[in-house]
């Protein structure tokens, strides 16, 4: 046998649980289709709640994990606020507070990537796999460049449009929401910042919708220690990208609203601006003042129910099997969540605590998706989880 565990994918969830099976001894492999680290837009700012908090916590070794949480938005109150075009507040959310200390806050996803690559060691880029098949005591892995390694367990951590889910599981893919959001950023230049700077800077993000379908959410990294001085001092040798402060802001609006033709940056910013025509212009200036071609686009999916799938010794997280919308980053968190669960059960039973992950990942999935679903529902009694603003938070 090659290797005791492969990881396909290399995202936050299968990064998360090969640091923590690394830490427990075990020999990993992680297999990414993608040909480098950051050669596809993702996103630029992550909510971590209190269990992708304590997941990262459980999974990083300690000096990575300082690192992390130096690198993290420098937020004072987590609570949301959810304003009209006009800028009239209609909604306020408390957010779930640690019984001690502050609450984890939004990091820059490509810091924390990066972060996680180097906690969890080398990682195989250009290598799709296409297909595993299951014998006795091994599973034959087979990639698309036609080489094969064994492993005593495969994770399928390859995301919303895994290659491994539709071989092992036809017919379980993500269905579209209706939706797609157009993300960008601007540079943050706090003298400018004439418009809710206690929001933006100190709130674990704003929202401003029209409640007819179209939303803007708008939420700042400004990480509280300089990345590249942290590293220095806490974790020498990992090499962070140096990202600047920014806000990050996502544009949602009905898939139909949007043309497929609209695919370039400056197209979908120019999409972006039109969409929030005649908003109060203190709420568009940071889509105005926007790094265009940083600007993208992601069609929104999630999976109807959590599938069901025979034990054996290949199992799945993150999204790759319960794929959802980014409404305030439950699929990250719970696909790091989901890491941590893994490597638990794997430190306490080896491959007889597969079964017991999976039921607890499916329980946690479900919970998980109605979350996400239900930020996407009308406000009601001044509730601003049920408003379209409260995605991507």
């Amino acid at each position: 046998m090659d290797w005791d565990i492969v990881i396909s994918g290399a995202g936050l969830g299968g990064l998360c649980a090969t640091s923590g099976l690394r830490r427990a001894g075990f020999r990993v492999l992680v297999l990414e289709r993608d040909p480098s680290a950051f050669s596809r837009k993702q996103g630029y700012r992550i909510n971590i709640n209190l269990a992708g908090d304590a997941a990262l916590q459980k999974c990083l070794p300690a000096p990575h994990c300082a690192l992390y949480r130096d690198t993290s938005h420098r937020q004072l109150d987590p609570s949301v606020d959810i304003f009209t075009p006009d800028l009239r507040l209609v909604a306020h959310r408390e957010a779930e507070m640690p019984a001690s200390g502050l609450p984890p806050t939004a990091v820059d996803r490509a810091t924390l990537r990066a972060i996680l690559l180097d906690a969890a060691g080398s990682v195989q880029f250009g290598a799709e796999v296409v297909d595993a098949i299951q014998q006795d005591n091994e599973v034959e892995v087979r990639l698309a460049d036609g080489t094969r390694v064994t492993c005593g367990l495969l994770i399928g951590a390859d995301g919303a449009s895994s290659t491994l889910r539709r071989r092992i599981l036809p017919g379980r893919d993500p269905q579209p929401l209706g939706s797609v959001a157009i993300y960008g950023k601007a540079p943050l230049d706090t003298g400018r910042l004439t418009w809710l700077p206690r929001g933006i800077l100190q709130q674990r993000f704003v929202g401003v919708t029209d409640g007819a379908g179209t939303t803007l959410a708008l939420g700042a990294w400004q990480p509280r220690r300089d990345p590249l001085e942290a590293a220095g001092a806490l974790a020498p040798g990992v090499c962070l990208p140096g990202t600047a402060p920014f806000v990050m802001w996502v544009v949602l609006a009905p898939s139909e609203a949007v043309p497929g033709v609209v695919s370039r940056p400056e197209e979908l910013h120019r999409f972006a601006m039109d969409a929030l025509q005649g908003w109060d212009p203190t709420a568009v200036q940071f889509v105005r003042a926007a790094d265009v071609p940083a600007t993208f686009r992601i069609p929104l999916r999630a999976v109807p129910s959590v599938p069901v799938w025979s034990t054996g010794r290949i199992t799945f997280l993150g999204d790759a099997v319960h794929a959802m919308s980014p409404a305030g980053g439950e699929g990250a968190n719970t696909a790091m969540t989901d890491a941590a669960s893994l490597v638990d059960a794997l430190k306490a039973e080896g491959i007889g605590g597969v079964a017991a992950y999976e039921n607890q990942m499916r329980q946690r999935a479900r919970l998980a998706l109605e979350r996400s679903a239900n930020y996407g529902r009308p406000a009601s009694d001044g509730d601003a989880d049920r408003t379209g603003a409260s995605r991507y938070a």
